[in-house]
């Protein structure tokens, strides 16, 4: 896990990213577990509603232009947490967040040196990740604030997974510290075990044509994080707090799921 840049002979032993809180390279063994191939969606969401009594997400005058079965729902923690063990309930598995050692070892194909978790590795703009102008071509045509669209219009990564670098961030159930990869357990890291804000992987919508993916540094390696449960904003003329936020499951299970 971590910044790989200097394994890589092009860099010439330098970082290939300018965080700080994804040094240093630190080796990780993880038990299996299986990952959902895409983002949980508003109609994943409104079936959780209605089965548990649950207010339906993005029901808000900005999201419900946007809100149609395929849309990949904006959540915050909590709520995106209780769906994965829902989820897991249903299918009779332990399911939950990922942990952040899980996502980045399927971002990085099993944990390889690559750089972005498309289906070549690379950012191919237009192809491989929407465009500036695709990504305002969608919020212009639903006149949503929300980082929410349609998931699976891209190729897989080479796990099968989609839009782990397009689209929106993912929730991880790890608690953030920005020195935590200094003394990161070797084996299934679970993060620290407490703290103000989560991990959250992946690239906001808005920021992912090709050049600015390339600028903020290789999804694979680079974090975020921010509070868990931030309030709603129900002023359509501000962001609101989740609007960028979704959710990706995994099954903690030693037999694959198919």
């Amino acid at each position: 896990m971590g910044d790989f840049g200097p394994k890589l002979d092009w860099t010439e032993g330098m970082p290939i990213s300018s965080g700080g809180d994804n040094k240093a390279l630190h080796k990780v063994t993880l038990d299996s577990f299986s990952m959902n191939a895409y983002k949980a969606t508003y109609g994943d969401f409104d079936i959780y509603s209605m089965v548990t009594g649950q207010p339906k997400e993005g029901m808000q005058e900005y999201a419900k232009k946007v809100h149609q079965p395929k849309a990949a729902a904006g959540i915050n923690w909590k709520t995106a947490q209780h769906y994965c063990q829902w989820l897991g309930q249903q299918l009779d598995v332990p399911m939950s967040l990922p942990t952040e050692a899980q996502w980045e070892y399927a971002a990085r194909n099993r944990g390889q040196y690559v750089l972005f978790p498309t289906d070549t590795g690379k950012v191919d703009d237009g192809r491989n990740v929407w465009t500036f102008d695709q990504a305002r071509e969608f919020s212009n045509k639903y006149n949503s604030i929300l980082d929410v669209p349609i998931v699976g219009l891209y190729p897989p990564n080479p796990l099968g997974l989609y839009d782990m670098t397009n689209q929106n961030y993912e929730w991880m159930i790890d608690w953030y510290d920005g020195k935590y990869y200094g003394n990161s357990p070797g084996h299934n890291p679970q993060g620290p075990s407490t703290g103000k804000e989560k991990v959250l992987r992946s690239v906001d919508a808005n920021e992912g044509d090709a050049r600015n993916i390339r600028v903020m540094g290789p999804v694979s390696v680079k974090r975020w994080h921010k509070l868990p449960n931030p309030p709603l904003i129900d002023d359509d003329s501000k962001l609101n707090q989740n609007r960028a936020t979704s959710a990706r499951c995994v099954a903690n299970a030693s037999i694959p799921l198919v």
